[in-house]
C-alpha cells in the first residue's frame, strides 16, 4: 500500500505542475482574446493581478509546498495523503474561485474529491467536504461581489451545487468503503496464501521445511556451488526410531521428532534449511562456508539429540547421519545418494556417528 501511495503522490505530483503552468497560459490566451473583444468586465491591470496573477501564485505556492512535503521523509504516509488531497483540491478551488461564476468549476473540488477515495480515509473525505463548502461559498461570494445586480442568481445556484457536493461526498463515502472492503478482501486473501504455502512449505509436526521445498533449494544451490561456494547435502535418520513408536506410541514418536525439530532449528540460517523428507529421515543443505563446520554442525546437532531426557523411557535415543561435500555442481539426486549411503555405513557401523561420504 505505502509502494501504490508513492507512486500516486508521485503521479499527482506531475500533474498539478502541467496544471499550474496550463491555467496560466489558459488565463493569458483568456485575457488577449477578451481584450480585443472588448469582453474585460474590469480594467486592465484588476484583471491580470485577480484573473491571471493571484490564482497562479495560489497555485504554485501550493505546487512547491506540496512537492517539498512529500520529498520530505519524515513526514508520514497519511500526512502526505493529506497534503496531496488538499493540494489538489486548492488548486482546482482557485480556478473556481478566481474566475467567478462558472458551476462547472465550482464543482471541480468535489471531483478532486471522489478521486481521493484512492486514499481510503473517511476522515479525509469529511475534511476534503468541508473544504468544498468554503471554496464554493468563496466563489458564490465572489461572483456576487463582482455582479450585485445577479446575487440571487448566484446563490441559487451555490445552493444546487452545495447539495450536489453533499451527494459526491455521499458517492465518494461508498467508493471508500467498498474500496477498503476489497482491500480488507485482499489482504485476507494473501494471507490465505501465504498460510497455505507455508502449510506447503513447512511440515507440521517438526516445523522444518517439506521434502518438496528442500528438494527445490538443494536442486537450486547445487546448480550454481564451486570451489568459492561449496554446498553440503546430508541425510539424518532417527536411530531405532520404528522401535519407540511400537513400544511407547506413535504420541511419545512425535514428542521425538518435536524435540529434534527444535533443535536443529536453532542452526537453521542462511546457510542451512533443514527439512522432513519423510517418516524419521531428514535432509540438510549447506551452502557457502567450509565443509569442516558443515560437518562440525552435524556433530553438535548429533550430540545434542543424544542428551535429551524424555519423559516415557530413560534410554538415550540417538541419530546417525551421512555428508556429501559438493565443490562442482553436480544433481540433487546423486549428492543425496551419496549422503544416504554415507548414513548406511553409519548404521552399521554402530548408530549416532556422523560419516562423510567418500567423495569430495
Amino acid at each position: 500500500m505505502r509502494t501504490i501511495n508513492n507512486g500516486i503522490r508521485k503521479t499527482v505530483i506531475k500533474i498539478t505542475r502541467i496544471i499550474v503552468w496550463s491555467e496560466l497560459a489558459a488565463d493569458i490566451v483568456f485575457f488577449v482574446f477578451f481584450y480585443y473583444t472588448d469582453g474585460l468586465t474590469r480594467s486592465v491591470q484588476s484583471y491580470i493581478i485577480f484573473k491571471i496573477l493571484l490564482p497562479f501564485l495560489i497555485n504554485l505556492a501550493t505546487f512547491i509546498f506540496f512537492k517539498k512535503y512529500n520529498d520530505n521523509r519524515d513526514h508520514s504516509m497519511l500526512n502526505k495523503n493529506v497534503v496531496c488531497a488538499f493540494a489538489l483540491t486548492t488548486i482546482a478551488g482557485s480556478a473556481a474561485i478566481c474566475h467567478g461564476y462558472y458551476v462547472p468549476l465550482w464543482l471541480t473540488p468535489s471531483l478532486v474529491m471522489i478521486f481521493c477515495t484512492i486514499f481510503h480515509s473517511d476522515r479525509l473525505q469529511r475534511w476534503l467536504l468541508i473544504y468544498n463548502y468554503i471554496i464554493i461559498l468563496l466563489g458564490c461570494a465572489v461572483v456576487s461581489w463582482e455582479n450585485p445586480y445577479n446575487t440571487s442568481y448566484y446563490i441559487q445556484n451555490a445552493v444546487v451545487v452545495l447539495l450536489v457536493a453533499t451527494l459526491f461526498n455521499m458517492i465518494a463515502s461508498v467508493m471508500n468503503k467498498y474500496n477498503q472492503e476489497m482491500v480488507g478482501l485482499t489482504r485476507n486473501f494473501h494471507d490465505k496464501q501465504m498460510e497455505y504455502k507455508e502449510k506447503l512449505e513447512t511440515d507440521f509436526l517438526t516445523k522444518l521445511f517439506s521434502r518438496e521445498y528442500v528438494e527445490k533449494e538443494a536442486t537450486e544451490a547445487l546448480t550454481y556451488c564451486s570451489e568459492d561456494n561449496p554446498c553440503s547435502i546430508a541425510m539424518i535418520d532417527l536411530d531405532k526410531f520404528k522401535t519407540i513408536n511400537d513400544r511407547f506410541g506413535h504420541e511419545n514418536g512425535d514428542k521425538v521428532l518435536e524435540t529434534f525439530g527444535k533443535i536443529i532449528s536453532d542452526y537453521m540460517n542462511d546457510f542451512l534449511i533443514a527439512g522432513r523428507f519423510g517418516g524419521e529421515e531428514f535432509v540438510l543443505v549447506f551452502e557457502g562456508g567450509d565443509f569442516d563446520s558443515h560437518v562440525m554442525v552435524m556433530e553438535d546437532i548429533r550430540e545434542k539429540f543424544s542428551k535429551q531426557i524424555y519423559d516415557f523411557t530413560d534410554k538415550k535415543i540417538t541419530l546417525s547421519g551421512g555428508i556429501r561435500y559438493c565443490s562442482k555442481p553436480v544433481s540433487f539426486q546423486e549428492a543425496l545418494k551419496d549422503a544416504d549411503e554415507a548414513l548406511y555405513r553409519s548404521k552399521e557401523a554402530g548408530r549416532n556417528r556422523i560419516t562423510v561420504a567418500g567423495k569430495r
